[in-house]
């Protein structure tokens, strides 16, 4: 089974900080550290309650909105909030279907299939349940204001 790290260790242990840009690793230390004397004791790091799914979609729904209005405002023509959403949308059912089949490697085709099938329709029907509670200007700034509704 594969053992997949989480978006902060994938961070910690990468050269790419959460701003997307590239850190430079010292591969010398400096002259002025190698003189410091080394601390013995190290104060017992609290550690954070680990954040579910939904807490970390909620924080992707604000990154988002900005990625999409940066992605809107490049030169490329063809880059637009709708087509961006589009890339978000596929890359969302792209780790669903491999989230579910590397939880359950031992399903039939016919299961998958089905399982991926029902995603789909949940994902559809959501969008289609959005689409028509946004239809009204008093809707669209509520939602701005709430964010998404999980269910």
């Amino acid at each position: 089974m594969i053992n997949l790290k989480s978006f902060e260790q994938f961070l910690a242990e990468s050269d790419i900080n959460e701003e997307g840009t590239k850190v430079e690793q010292a591969t010398e230390t400096p002259k002025s550290e190698e003189s410091k004397p080394e601390a013995t004791e190290v104060a017992p790091e609290k550690e954070e309650p680990k954040k579910t799914a939904t807490d970390l979609l909620k924080e992707c729904y604000e990154c988002i909105k900005e990625e999409a209005a940066a992605w809107e405002s490049d030169a490329h023509d063809e880059h637009t909030i709708e087509s961006y959403m589009c890339e978000v949308a596929s890359l969302v059912g792209n780790y669903s279907a491999n989230a579910l089949k590397s939880l359950k490697e031992d399903y039939a085709l016919e299961a998958y299939e089905s399982a991926c099938n029902s995603m789909k329709e949940a994902f559809c029907k959501k969008v289609d349940e959005a689409k028509e509670t946004n239809m009204t200007p008093s809707n669209i700034s509520k939602e701005e204001e709430e964010g998404p509704k999980a269910s």
